[in-house]
């Protein structure tokens, strides 16, 4: 399949955790002067790196097997209007209880580090990459497609107004707060 590369997961852990911990490994790639500018200083607050976890690769493994038999992305509203466990059941059912999940989702990279490059010049997909919320990770790949999953399983945190607020953890007591749902 052109353009077909099937990256090593650890690869590509590897370039998110050092793009977590200094942007500038990206300042090659042509999205970057938009992305980081004084006012979006990726640099802050400090990250821990993301961890692997078993249960998030199982679901990933799952999500990738589906996208290389459908030969194509799959969202998770895709996943629910094929009749499919959404995202937060998916990983459940692999054993993972989250309290907060999401995943970034490429096809056709020919590096790891493109893989990284094309989420770091996605909005979504680099909220998620730089999010102190997510500790631990799951990632698949096969055929063109890569799944990464992003989980935490403990928040601190509170509730305002029904939705809750998070002090994620970032490093050096520089939490932030993340609204991430209603209850």
């Amino acid at each position: 399949m052109p353009g077909a590369f099937v990256h090593a997961p650890a690869q590509i852990l590897t370039c998110i955790n050092a793009v977590r911990y200094d942007p500038f490994v990206m300042a090659d790639v042509p999205c970057f002067s938009v992305v980081q500018t004084p006012a979006t200083n990726l640099r802050r607050p400090q990250r821990w790196n993301l961890t692997i976890n078993n249960a998030l690769i199982d679901a990933a493994i799952s999500h990738n097997g589906l996208q290389i038999e459908k030969e194509q992305i799959i969202t998770n509203s895709m996943r629910i209007s094929l009749g499919l466990p959404d995202l937060p059941n998916l990983v459940r059912a692999a054993g993972y209880n989250p309290a907060s999940v999401t995943f970034n989702l490429a096809s056709g990279q020919a590096s790891a580090r493109a893989v990284v490059a094309s989420w770091f010049c996605s909005t979504g997909s680099r909220n998620n990459m730089f999010s102190c919320l997510f500790e631990e990770v799951g990632i698949a790949s096969g055929s063109e497609f890569i799944t990464m999953m992003f989980g935490c399983v403990g928040l601190k945190g509170s509730q305002k107004n029904g939705a809750v607020f998070v002090l994620a953890p970032c490093k050096g007591g520089d939490d932030q707060s993340f609204l991430i749902g209603a209850s």
